[in-house]
């Protein structure tokens, strides 16, 4: 099996297939020569990759922070109103601005989750990673 695709963590692909790694101890000997290619900007590559790549998580949770800051502002903008009804308003204008504003900024963040949830789906359709692998075939 081939994989295509560029930003793939190897081990946790083989998890994702279903194969159960076997662990082989040894013991690492300090390097002699050289030193190590493997630096904090790779290692935080693989983190994206292997966070981005498997798991619709971080778009859902956008979605999530979406809905919870414009109830949040929804909850606010109710209890302005019967602030403004009951006459303990304090500066005239401002309370409804941060109100529409994070109302608004919660909408598009919401829509952005969507957005994210139709660009994973196309991802997810057009990775060519196989739905299953046989391990054997019997004869």
């Amino acid at each position: 099996m081939q994989n295509t695709s560029k930003n793939i963590n190897p081990p946790l692909f083989a998890y994702w297939l279903g194969f159960q790694p076997e662990i082989i101890s040894y013991e690492r000997k300090k390097r002699a020569f050289g030193k190590s290619r493997w630096t904090f900007r790779r290692k935080v590559k693989l983190f994206l990759d292997s966070l981005l790549g498997f798991s619709v998580v971080p778009i859902r949770m956008i979605s999530l922070i979406g809905v919870l800051v414009s109830l949040a502002s929804f909850a606010y903008g109710v209890w302005i109103i019967i602030s403004a009804l009951r006459g303990k308003t304090i500066v005239q204008g401002f309370a409804t601005i941060v109100t529409i504003t994070s109302l608004l900024f919660g909408l598009v963040i919401i829509m952005l989750g969507i957005i994210g949830e139709y660009v994973w789906r196309i991802f997810d359709e057009i990775n060519k990673r196989p739905e299953s692998v046989i391990e054997e075939i019997y004869d």
